[in-house]
């Protein structure tokens, strides 16, 4: 059996495929905050497939988002992602479960969250053509 489920592959790509269409609508009547909110809600669930449509929505020529959208749209998800998976080993596991998983997918969420800091402080600007 493929998975937690058995059916592992399956639930991957309708994740990943519903995490798509999430962000084309997102982004197709909101923009780029679309795209970051779709990040948000897709990461909650998968980060992958929030991240692979981030990716892909970035890289297209038609209704092309912005790479700063499709980066805090990565760093949202994974900062959701975080916080759901730490609340599940709250609510479901032991405390001795819970206080290293919170800390250590705490410190992922911080890591992310300066990730982005930093990219959209430094690295944007020095990117950016004069």
């Amino acid at each position: 059996m493929c998975g937690a489920y058995g059916g592992g592959r399956t639930l991957s790509s309708v994740s990943g495929a519903l995490a798509l269409l999430l962000a084309h609508s997102a982004q197709a009547y909101f923009g780029d905050v679309g795209v970051i909110v779709s990040g948000l809600i897709s990461g909650a669930v998968d980060v992958d497939a929030a991240t692979v449509s981030a990716s892909r929505i970035a890289g297209e020529q038609v209704h092309a988002t912005s790479s700063r959208a499709a980066e805090a749209s990565i760093a949202v998800a994974l900062i959701a992602n975080s916080i759901v998976k730490a609340g599940i080993a709250y609510v479901q596991g032991s405390r001795a479960l819970a206080r290293p998983t919170i800390a250590a997918l705490g410190m992922s969420a911080a890591a992310a969250l300066a990730g982005l800091a930093v990219t959209f402080l430094f690295l944007s600007e020095a990117a950016a053509p004069k």
